[in-house]
């Protein structure tokens, strides 16, 4: 799964983590250039251990002048 991430008004890095060790998000940290981010492209990665295994994470973004924002994932590994 990819997106893109854009900001604007930041003094702070946006921190991006995953409540789940399957899933792994890059990058972690994604620092602004002048207050911005843009089209930062973030990529988060499902490393499943068996077949038939159902999972879930939650990624979080968040900065320390913003409210946290949150993407619910859930995956189902078929091979």
């Amino acid at each position: 799964l990819t997106f893109v991430l854009n900001g604007a008004g930041l003094t702070n890095a946006v921190t991006l983590s995953s409540s789940n060790a399957l899933f792994s998000v890059s990058p972690s940290l994604i620092s602004p250039t002048d207050g911005k981010i843009l089209n930062e492209v973030v990529t988060v990665t499902y490393s499943p251990t068996a077949v038939g295994t159902t999972s879930s994470a939650t990624i979080t973004l968040s900065s320390g002048e913003t409210t946290s924002s949150v993407v619910v994932l859930q995956c189902l590994f078929l091979n």
